[in-house]
């Protein structure tokens, strides 16, 4: 029997040849010689002028598993699929406007549509510990864990497993982004010497700053790391420069990565002196290796706790406006 290729397996093929010829013009107009000829430049660095765009998350609907259910047309937030005869949905004109959010993938009751392979595997929520259609998962131990957080800064002598932290990064991938862009790159400095180095750029460059700043200079003076603490472990979060929403992003992430880090019985502190020297002071930059283009976020201190904490200090209600509509 002939194979043919519908109109989902075309497509991937056209925009997957499309890609590979981008990344060849994007090294190509970097050598010397060509940036020599500046309208050259000019029409390389439009790719629609040669008649090419790029998609990296074109998703594939596999007709003959389809149930026809119209649930990925209905929740695709972005409207890129569409219905042809029959019911049967298939990627619209528009979808390389994709953000590769995976609703449709989420949703599908007969597992019809994927997204390229380069992103993962598929995982059945059912495997899962957490349900959302029916948490396993008391909300008040998800409650609890907020609230029994605590910013860490007395750590004990005892290195953080890295397995545990791949652990968490695994799971950022689910963290939420504006758009789906995934913009957030992590750095993590292992060992308490190394954050003590990364430390001691950090104090000259604070002895600079005068002000509120000198009294980490002076805690220093007195063998106090004011500014990780003696962390054995310093968690860094940048995001790339075309970031849309870049503090958002990170935030978000950090945030997720901080609580997962308590559930696994690790002590946490947001580092915000340690995140201001890696985007203002080029020595610290340096010290972390930070790619250019790069802007920290936000950074955070990460090891065992070295005290055990029995009880909830208060705090104020959190204030809140109810607006009825009527």
């Amino acid at each position: 029997m002939e194979n043919i290729l519908d109109f989902g397996q075309l497509h991937h093929i056209q925009i997957t040849l499309a890609s590979r010829l981008i990344r060849c013009i994007e090294k190509f107009k970097t050598l010397p010689e060509v940036q020599k000829y500046p309208d050259l430049t000019m029409i390389l660095n439009d790719h629609s002028e040669i008649g090419l765009t790029e998609e990296k998350k074109m998703i594939t609907i596999n007709s003959e598993e389809c149930t026809r259910c119209g649930q990925c047309i209905s929740e695709c937030p972005l409207g890129l699929i569409i219905s042809e005869t029959g019911g049967v949905p298939r990627p619209g004109e528009n979808i390389e406007n994709c953000i590769g959010c995976g609703h449709c993938v989420a949703l599908c009751p007969g597992a019809a549509i994927s997204l390229p392979n380069e992103l993962g595997d598929v995982r059945e929520i059912s495997d899962l510990t957490l349900n959302m259609n029916g948490s396993s998962i008391p909300a008040t131990q998800i409650l609890n864990l907020i609230r029994q957080r605590r910013s860490i800064r007395n750590f004990m002598k005892r290195e953080v497993d890295e397995k545990i932290l791949q652990n968490i990064f695994d799971s950022l991938a689910w963290a939420p982004t504006a758009r789906n862009g995934r913009p957030v790159h992590w750095t993590v400095l292992m060992g308490t010497e190394r954050v003590k180095g990364l430390s001691e750029t950090i104090v000259r460059w604070v002895a600079s700053q005068g002000g509120f700043y000198t009294s980490f200079a002076k805690a220093w003076e007195k063998g106090i790391d004011a500014i990780n603490w003696s962390a054995p472990c310093v968690v860094v979060a940048a995001t790339e420069a075309d970031a849309l929403l870049p503090e958002v992003d990170s935030t978000i992430a950090m945030t997720s990565f901080e609580l997962a880090a308590v559930a696994h019985g690790l002590g946490t502190c947001w580092a915000g002196i340690t995140a201001r020297a890696l985007r203002d002071n080029e020595e610290s930059a340096e010290f972390l290796d930070i790619p250019r283009g790069h802007r920290v976020c936000s950074a955070m201190m990460v090891g065992y706790p070295a005290v055990t904490y029995r009880r909830l200090p208060p705090r104020k209600p959190v204030p809140v406006r109810w607006k009825a509509v009527k």
